[in-house]
């Protein structure tokens, strides 16, 4: 059990460093057609 746990975090941890580094590629790919002031905006609207 203890094993588990382990290797469960150890793959929430991988998991979650893709998914961040993969959002640079999105927002690179989105401030070919936004502004950065604007992307803020946008990013802030949504979390609120």
């Amino acid at each position: 059990m203890k094993r588990w746990k382990g290797l469960l975090s150890d793959a929430g941890l991988l998991y979650s460093a893709a998914i961040w580094g993969a959002t640079f590629f999105m927002v690179k790919g989105v401030l070919q057609h936004v502004s950065p002031l604007g992307l803020l905006g946008y990013r802030f609207l949504i979390a609120a």
